[in-house]
């Protein structure tokens, strides 16, 4: 089954309530993902672009944190171009 991230260069629109999870470490980041589930959010955002190889581990337990139908939003605040934005997008969807 493919992962489903979405991120804000392709998804170009609002895609429904959304909410961030902070930067942290695997654990903290599923944490506030549980919290998110319980509060009904379909919509995951995390800001990355600082630590390719931690933000890796954070997106992972994200993805399996949350359901397979929802989608992670990758927030790089203009730390990376689009080009860069989208070769460590799709690399990391090879990966989860």
């Amino acid at each position: 089954m493919a992962s489903r991230f979405i991120t804000f260069l392709e998804a170009g629109f609002a895609i429904g309530p959304l909410i961030y999870c902070s930067r942290g470490t695997n654990k903290e980041v599923a944490d506030q993902a549980r919290k998110g589930v319980k509060m009904g959010f379909e919509v995951f955002c995390l800001k990355v672009g600082l630590d390719i190889e931690a933000e890796l581990g954070m997106v992972c337990a994200l993805r399996e944190t949350v359901s397979p139908k929802a989608k992670i939003r990758l927030d790089t605040n203009g730390a990376w171009t689009v080009m860069r934005h989208s070769e460590i997008s799709r690399g990391w969807m090879n990966t989860t």
